[in-house]
């Protein structure tokens, strides 16, 4: 793994988030007339008083990739403090809670760094690309839904390009693999993914696998470039294969150019393979990203890699930082805060 331009802003050694940067450069997203979107996220550099106890939404790099020299810590913080409308809100701010979220559910509107607002007696009706169809998915805003398959994609979809914010998929036995937030169905050709998935949350309540929950690839994405920020899964026993996003057998992800910051998985005694990624397919690339911060508890289980898990082959990691990644277990074996 090598440091490029990609991860780091020109004139500071504040990491710049993949999408500001892309959208400052007025990038086009491949094979559309639209430039990338903004990004929802800042990192800001800060001096904690108490290195040893960080707030919830600090992160540390320490000598990353050898351009950091030295210690430094940036505090994650969101651009736009309000989303959604309707009749009911939800308020959510920086707190670590006993499943390790990082984003949570506040009375206290004070406290607030992000307000959802929304209407309980709404739903998503999921969006399903059939075979021969194409499909461009452009500003659509989820907010304090449940998003459980809310875009399959059996046909080609040119761009993916949606806020997903305080969003809720609850998992059980009779799901069999239809839960995840967006899907590339095993025929589907997703060619990008441009977007931003910010403090939602998986219940997996399943004695089944679990497999890649706002992502999955069974056919073909070309390009993930979007960012994750604070999104949780939380299980009793289920094995999780990529908490965030899977590669299946069956399928495969071009390049993946995104942010990682402050995902993880709790489980109670099911194994984590890949608390953010797991491939079990075929990954072309993996640069300019950022894993930072992620985190993969059980218990009772076995935690094998906080940012990926790769049972296939990932062609290349490049320009890429991981940092401040966690695997902990109780009474099983932990390996690869990382990889």
């Amino acid at each position: 793994m090598t440091n490029g331009s990609g991860a780091y802003s020109a004139d500071s050694t504040v990491p710049t988030p993949v999408l500001d940067k892309l959208n400052g450069e007025g990038t086009q997203v491949p094979g559309t007339s639209y430039v990338y979107p903004e990004s929802g996220y800042t990192l800001t550099e800060v001096e904690p008083e108490d290195p040893e106890n960080l707030a919830s939404n600090v992160i540390k790099y320490s000598d990353v990739n050898n351009i950091t020299e030295g210690v430094h810590y940036y505090e994650v913080g969101l651009k736009q403090s309000e989303f959604g409308e309707g009749s009911s809100v939800k308020y959510y701010t920086w707190a670590k809670d006993d499943n390790g979220v990082m984003l949570v559910e506040t009375a206290d509107s004070s406290k607030a760094v992000l307000t959802l607002r929304y209407d309980p007696d709404s739903s998503v009706s999921p969006i399903i690309n059939q075979s021969g169809e194409t499909l461009d998915l452009v500003d659509e805003i989820y907010v304090v839904q449940d998003i459980k398959y809310a875009v399959s994609v059996s046909g080609t979809a040119n761009n993916i390009s949606s806020k997903f914010e305080g969003n809720s998929i609850g998992i059980t036995n009779s799901d069999d693999y239809k839960y995840s937030a967006i899907v590339s169905e095993v025929n589907g050709n997703i060619k990008n993914i441009t977007s931003s998935f910010i403090g939602n949350e998986v219940k997996a309540d399943t004695t089944n696998s679990v497999y890649g929950t706002l992502v999955k690839s069974l056919g073909g994405v070309d390009n993930l470039t979007s960012e994750f920020i604070a999104n949780s899964v939380v299980t009793d026993s289920a094995r999780i294969n990529g908490g965030l996003i899977q590669a299946g057998s069956s399928g495969s992800i071009g390049k993946i150019t995104s942010d990682f910051i402050l995902n993880g998985v709790n489980s109670v005694n099911g194994n984590i393979e890949g608390a953010v990624l797991a491939n079990s397919g075929a990954i072309k690339a993996i640069d300019s990203s950022k894993f930072a911060g992620n985190y993969g508890i059980s218990q009772g289980g076995n935690v094998y890699g906080a940012g990926i898990w790769n049972e296939r082959n990932i062609d290349s990691i490049t320009n890429t930082v991981f940092a401040g990644n966690s695997a902990k277990t109780g009474s099983g074996n932990s390996r690869g805060g990382a990889i």
